[in-house]
Formats: C-alpha cells, structure tokens, sequence
C-alpha cells in the first residue's frame, strides 16, 4: 500500500499520550503511533494516523458505537490493532509528513490543525506542513 513504515517499529506512545489522543474529540484530532495488521495477508505496518480513523476503522471492522470503539482501542496497550475487512484498512491512512511520527514516538503530542491540515506539536510549538 505504500504507507511509510516507522523506522523503529518497536516504539510505542506512551500510554497516557495515547489515552488522551484517543479521547480528544475536538476539531483538532490528535495523532497516534500504532501498528495496523491486515489479518489476511498478515503484513504489520507501524506509523501515525490521526486517532478519529483509528476509531472508525474498529467501527467499520466490529460494527460497534463510537464508545465501544473508545474502549476497543484503550484496551489495546500495545497498540496493535488487526483488522480484516478492506473497507476497514482502507479507513485509516498513515501520516505522510516527515517529523510527524518522530515526535509522536518521543513522547510528544500532536494535533492536525483545522484548516490547513498541518500539524502542530503541542509541546515545542512547532508547526510541521502536512
């Protein structure tokens, strides 16, 4: 599919980041640094998606609410999601802006800002074009 591949796949967010991207339910979606499995052909990807795709990819694969998918995806600490269904897979694409992802896996926080789709990371100020 040609989605970048995070250098070090064995990086995680820290669990609170993640916790609090999951949550944000603003106009601003928050980033996330996950794995996806295409359970049928068993490639793993790891990179960054904004957290809204990841919830509705659990809703496009299990068929559950918005709630439900929430805690679908805090369930997961390792935050390793499998996924089957191609509309499902199709729903979350990786980040392509350089930067992006290496803040995310050095524990920073990063949101895509609204109208012009760049991402800003919350902690240093920096602005990062998508």
């Amino acid at each position: 599919m040609g989605l970048p591949i995070l250098a070090d796949a064995a990086e995680i967010q820290p669990q609170d980041k993640f916790e609090t991207a999951i949550r944000n339910a603003s106009t601003t979606p928050s980033v996330i640094l996950l794995t996806v499995v295409d359970d049928r052909t068993g490639q793993a990807r790891t990179g960054c998606a904004l957290a809204p795709l990841l919830l509705g990819t659990i809703a496009r694969e299990t068929g559950a609410a918005r709630d439900k998918s929430i805690d679908v995806a805090l369930a997961n600490s390792a935050h390793e999601f499998h996924f089957s269904r191609p509309d499902a897979l199709a729903n979350i694409p990786f980040i392509k802006a350089p930067g992006v992802c290496a803040a995310i896996a050095q524990g920073r926080s990063a949101v895509m800002r609204d109208r012009t789709g760049d991402f800003f990371i919350e902690e240093t100020g920096e602005v990062i074009p998508r």
